[in-house]
Protein backbone atom coordinates (compact mmCIF):
# COMPACT_ATOMS: atom_id res chain seq x y z
CA UNK A 1 0.00 0.00 0.00
CA UNK A 2 1.51 3.16 -1.18
CA UNK A 3 1.57 6.63 1.28
CA UNK A 4 -1.11 7.84 -0.56
CA UNK A 5 -3.59 5.03 -0.12
CA UNK A 6 -2.05 4.88 3.99
CA UNK A 7 -2.90 8.98 4.62
CA UNK A 8 -5.52 9.61 2.39
CA UNK A 9 -8.46 9.01 4.51
CA UNK A 10 -6.87 11.29 7.59
CA UNK A 11 -6.51 14.41 5.32
CA UNK A 12 -9.97 13.70 4.05
CA UNK A 13 -11.60 13.47 8.19
CA UNK A 14 -8.71 16.62 9.09
CA UNK A 15 -10.12 18.71 6.21
CA UNK A 16 -13.52 17.63 7.27
CA UNK A 17 -12.95 18.52 10.78
CA UNK A 18 -11.44 21.79 9.96
CA UNK A 19 -14.29 22.63 7.60
CA UNK A 20 -16.81 21.48 10.24
CA UNK A 21 -15.11 24.01 13.38
CA UNK A 22 -14.66 26.90 10.85
CA UNK A 23 -18.61 26.56 10.25
CA UNK A 24 -19.24 25.84 14.20
CA UNK A 25 -16.94 28.52 15.44
CA UNK A 26 -18.24 31.16 12.97
CA UNK A 27 -22.12 30.37 13.41
CA UNK A 28 -21.07 30.49 17.63
CA UNK A 29 -19.62 33.73 16.75
CA UNK A 30 -23.07 35.03 14.95
CA UNK A 31 -25.54 33.50 17.32
CA UNK A 32 -26.81 31.25 14.53
CA UNK A 33 -27.41 27.26 13.51
CA UNK A 34 -25.07 25.45 11.27
CA UNK A 35 -27.65 25.87 8.26
CA UNK A 36 -27.84 29.05 8.02
CA UNK A 37 -24.11 29.98 8.88
CA UNK A 38 -23.20 27.36 5.69
CA UNK A 39 -25.84 29.13 3.85
CA UNK A 40 -24.46 32.60 4.33
CA UNK A 41 -20.60 31.35 3.86
CA UNK A 42 -21.45 30.06 0.71
CA UNK A 43 -23.33 32.90 -0.80
CA UNK A 44 -20.78 36.06 0.85
CA UNK A 45 -17.73 34.17 -0.23
CA UNK A 46 -18.12 32.80 -4.12
CA UNK A 47 -14.90 31.05 -3.36
CA UNK A 48 -16.79 28.98 -1.19
CA UNK A 49 -18.13 27.21 -4.35
CA UNK A 50 -15.01 26.26 -5.49
CA UNK A 51 -13.75 24.69 -2.06
CA UNK A 52 -16.92 22.93 -1.83
CA UNK A 53 -17.01 21.08 -4.99
CA UNK A 54 -13.02 20.30 -4.93
CA UNK A 55 -13.95 18.98 -1.53
CA UNK A 56 -16.31 16.27 -3.14
CA UNK A 57 -14.38 15.36 -5.68
CA UNK A 58 -11.66 14.28 -3.03
CA UNK A 59 -13.90 12.43 -1.00
CA UNK A 60 -15.40 10.62 -4.16
CA UNK A 61 -11.82 9.43 -4.96
CA UNK A 62 -10.85 8.98 -1.80
CA UNK A 63 -14.03 6.87 -0.98
CA UNK A 64 -13.16 5.05 -3.93
CA UNK A 65 -9.36 4.58 -3.41
CA UNK A 66 -10.52 2.79 -0.07
CA UNK A 67 -13.13 0.77 -0.76
CA UNK A 68 -10.82 -0.77 -3.20
CA UNK A 69 -10.35 0.22 -6.84
CA UNK A 70 -7.32 -1.76 -7.10
CA UNK A 71 -7.12 -1.70 -10.59
CA UNK A 72 -6.40 2.00 -10.57
CA UNK A 73 -2.79 3.44 -10.85
CA UNK A 74 -1.43 5.18 -7.93
CA UNK A 75 0.03 8.01 -9.53
CA UNK A 76 -3.54 9.16 -11.13
CA UNK A 77 -5.00 12.35 -9.69
CA UNK A 78 -8.12 12.23 -7.83
CA UNK A 79 -10.48 13.26 -11.36
CA UNK A 80 -8.52 10.88 -13.32
CA UNK A 81 -9.18 8.35 -10.94
CA UNK A 82 -13.04 9.45 -10.63
CA UNK A 83 -13.49 9.76 -14.38
CA UNK A 84 -11.64 6.28 -15.20
CA UNK A 85 -13.91 4.76 -12.53
CA UNK A 86 -16.91 5.77 -14.24
CA UNK A 87 -15.07 4.46 -17.73
CA UNK A 88 -15.07 1.28 -16.82
CA UNK A 89 -18.05 1.01 -15.39
CA UNK A 90 -19.52 1.92 -18.17
CA UNK A 91 -17.62 -0.44 -20.54
CA UNK A 92 -19.15 -3.17 -18.03
CA UNK A 93 -22.63 -2.35 -18.67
Amino acid sequence: MTWHRKLGPWNLCLIGGHVLFIVLSSADQDGDILVVELRRMLSTMSWMWTALAGFKLMVMAGVLIVSGLPQVEDHLLGVEIITEYLGRRGEQQ
